[in-house]
């Protein structure tokens, strides 16, 4: 999801693309990269890279830490997970 917010679409689709084959690409294909000026910050990309990784052993959040090694991560530094899960967190807005 962080992915397609940023980049505004999927990681693996094309137009086109019949179900088993976006499956066989999630799989086994690397993702397509974000583009070089996209918005994204370094920690955003990072932990990306980490959520589609496809060797299990290295996948961010698959091994006995599970989640809590995703909100570990530091793109989640300033943001309140704990507000966030109590749907108190205030929507951040720009000036």
């Amino acid at each position: 999801m962080l992915y397609e917010m940023i980049a505004g679409e999927n990681p693996f689709y094309y137009e086109g693309i019949d179900n088993i084959a976006l499956f066989s690409d999630i799989c086994k294909q690397p993702p397509y990269p974000l583009a070089e000026d996209n918005p994204a910050s370094d920690a955003v990309c990072d932990l990306i890279d980490f959520l589609l990784e496809k060797d299990p052993t290295q996948r961010i959040g698959s091994m006995a830490r599970g989640s809590r090694e995703i909100a570990e991560h530091p793109w989640f530094d300033d943001i309140d997970l704990f507000a966030a899960r109590n749907r108190s967190l205030k929507a951040p807005s720009r000036s």
